[in-house]
């Protein structure tokens, strides 16, 4: 019984609004034979010259039976007197009769037992005289609404001259309500059917296989009933398809009808997911049908859906979940045995939603075996695709969010980092563009971007922080009155992200270095020079530090097995290979971020003369960052000074040479 049967048999029967019928019917079963037949104890000259089966079929509400009589006639060939010794038998797997009775023009004959289901039967015959027998009895053809009637005419008196069998129907049967007649060459008058054999050398077995007169009288009038009785409809075509049979008869009959007539009741009233339930276990006894994988996936999919829609609209409880949890379980077995990976996921994924107490009735080992071989298998074609993002998610979802985390080693959540860095009077500005990694760790954007936010909280500071779908922007001004606070706010804004190797930029740039302001004086001019060297270096020691640590972490993974090994790869084996190809495109993201990265730096101080001067310096993390900017002003007084005394003697020279002439 499918898994999802079971889920419908079990359902319960008050609280929740998913519901079977509530009325009881009967099991729906078939007997598998109704032959008694009159044989030979032992090899006879006796022939059995005529024979006539007359079979009449009753039915109620419960069971069918047929009332069967044979007429036998024997004739003995020769001119002595032989014995007739025969046994009254049933054929194999027919239940038991009732009212069984043999007679001779009428007369009760006599049987001696010789077990519980054979009786011996004798009686002498003249030579060259017939015989006639008359054998009775009652046997149930089924229960329910449906019954089956399989004679077999007995062979072992040799071919027979004349054969008649009659089947009588309470009424006409309709063509749909005889699921299988055989063999053909019948003759229908109305509810008798007529087999007739002349001399025949061998006669099949008759088998009809019906629905029940009662059953389906109730069937046409279901669907002869309003659209409201649609779902009382839809249960007679899900019982009758149900129904076992050989050559499964009522479910290839009444199969497409249930599921036309269940997919009509559920999209008329999704509220009530009976109808999505019964329809669901006719698309598992489908799948069970089928012979193809892909079609039984299918089959199977549709009735994962159909419960999983029901559960969707509330009307799910814990037999459905754990029904949903195994059909999920199956299916993503079944992807996984043709390679489709993704597919198996999915389900996987579908299961891991259910509640615990559904995933917990499935066994763990099996369960869990299957993630790992499904997420090693789908990762793997990840990498192959250039997907790393999504092979690391698939590992971690499956053996957590440390299983790819190297020992003491982050991953990089940019790409590269830009700096923008320029100093005016009494202020500082630091721009820095982050490009962010595909492949970031989860939630370390949000992280970051909480700890850059936070150096606002220091005084004198001012931060902005933009998140793009693509890149961080950190805008920070340092505001100071003079230039000696400068160092002791940087250190205080340093140690807030001195941990964090993604900012290991931002810390380097923060770091006082002896920033220096000096001015000087001489007669004719003044000199200002600011500047500054920053430990670039410092940031690309701690990139290449964590890339270190991922090549380090490499290399002592399960080693990678020869080409032209043919042994299995085993789960250690197989995502170690994943760890180590992610950890060198970590290592290798690490150093690339100590190669691309670059720095501005941007002095600028105001001239008496020509206003702002304004140096840019471009720097790298390969080496320290070292800006100077030097503004010279010359003593505008000094300068009038001499420029009145160069005059007066210009002046005293004229007049003294005037005075000389």
């Amino acid at each position: 019984m499918s898994i999802l049967l079971l889920a419908l048999l079990l359902w319960p029967q008050t609280g929740a609004a998913a519901r079977l019928p509530q009325a009881a019917a009967p099991a729906d079963t078939l007997s598998a034979n109704a032959t008694i037949t009159l044989g030979p104890r032992t090899s006879t000259r006796i022939r059995l010259d005529a024979m006539r089966v007359d079979v009449v079929i009753h039915s109620d509400q419960d069971s069918t039976w047929a009332d069967i009589t044979t007429w036998l006639r024997f004739q003995n060939p020769l001119t002595r007197t032989l014995t007739l010794d025969a046994l009254v038998q049933p054929a194999d797997n027919t239940p038991p009769a009732e009212s069984l009775q043999l007679s001779v023009a009428g007369v009760p004959q006599a049987l001696a037992a010789e077990d519980d289901r054979r009786w011996r039967w004798t009686a002498p015959l003249d030579g060259q005289t017939r015989l006639e027998a008359t054998l009775t009895y009652r046997v149930a053809l089924g229960r329910g609404a449906a019954a089956r009637l399989r004679y077999e005419p007995v062979r072992a008196w040799g071919g027979i001259g004349s054969v008649r069998l009659t089947v009588r129907f309470p009424e006409q049967p309709a063509a749909d309500q005889l699921l299988d007649v055989r063999p053909s060459g019948y003759r229908q008058d109305g509810a008798l059917l007529t087999w007739s054999y002349d001399n025949a050398p061998e006669i099949a077995p008759l088998d009809l296989i019906f629905v029940t007169t009662p059953a389906w009288r109730q069937l046409q009038a279901a669907r002869q009933g309003a659209q409201a009785e649609t779902l009382a409809l839809a249960r007679w075509y899900d019982r009758l398809a149900h129904i076992e049979a050989p050559q499964q008869a009522f479910f290839a009959r009444f199969y497409p009808q249930a599921v036309a007539v269940l997919d009509t009741a559920w999209r008329e009233a999704p509220a009530q997911p009976e109808s999505a339930l019964l329809l669901a276990d006719l698309y598992q006894r489908q799948a069970e049908q089928a012979t193809e994988p892909a079609t039984q996936a299918a089959y199977r999919t549709l009735a994962a859906e159909l419960l999983a829609a029901v559960r969707a609209g509330g009307g799910g409880d814990t037999e459905l979940d754990r029904a949903l949890a195994a059909l999920y379980f199956e299916l993503a077995q079944q992807a996984q045995h043709s390679g489709a990976w993704p597919a198996s996921a999915q389900f996987l994924s579908a299961l891991a939603q259910l509640p615990a107490a559904a995933q917990a009735a499935l066994p763990a080992g099996p369960v869990l075996a299957l993630r790992q071989e499904v997420a090693l298998a789908l990762a793997a074609q990840q990498l192959s695709d250039g997907d790393l993002a999504a092979a690391r998610l698939t590992i971690e979802q499956v053996w957590g969010p440390t299983a790819l985390t190297a020992p003491d080693a982050a991953r990089a959540a940019f790409d590269v980092q830009v700096a923008d860095v320029s100093m005016a009077s009494q202020r500082q500005l630091i721009t820095m563009t982050l490009p962010l990694r595909q492949e970031q760790a989860p939630g370390a954007v949000d992280a970051l971007q909480s700890a850059l936010s936070g150096l606002g909280e220091e005084a004198g500071v001012r931060v902005h922080v933009t998140a793009t779908g693509s890149a961080l922007i950190l805008q920070m001004q340092l505001v100071f009155s003079r230039l000696d606070e400068l160092p002791a706010l940087r250190a205080r804004l340093a140690a807030r992200v001195a941990t964090m190797p993604d900012l290991a930029l931002l810390h380097a740039l923060l770091l006082p270095s002896g920033v220096t302001l000096q001015e000087t004086e001489s007669l004719f001019w003044r000199t200002r020079q600011i500047s500054e060297t920053l430990d670039l270096p410092q940031a690309q020691r701690i990139w290449q530090a964590q890339a270190q640590r991922y090549r380090q972490a490499s290399s002592t993974l399960a080693p990678s097995p020869q080409p032209a090994a043919t042994a299995t790869l085993t789960t250690t084996i197989s995502l170690a290979l994943i760890q180590r190809r992610l950890w060198q495109e970590e290592a290798t993201a690490w150093e690339a971020l100590a190669q691309a990265s670059e720095v501005r730096y941007r002095l600028t101080l105001d001239s008496d003369l020509s206003g702002a001067i304004t140096q840019t310096t471009l720097g790298r993390p390969e080496q320290p960052l070292r800006v100077n900017l030097a503004v010279r002003d010359y003593r505008l007084e000094t300068m009038a000074a001499a420029g009145g005394a160069l005059l007066l003697l210009a002046l005293l020279t004229a007049w003294l040479w005037w005075r000389a002439g």
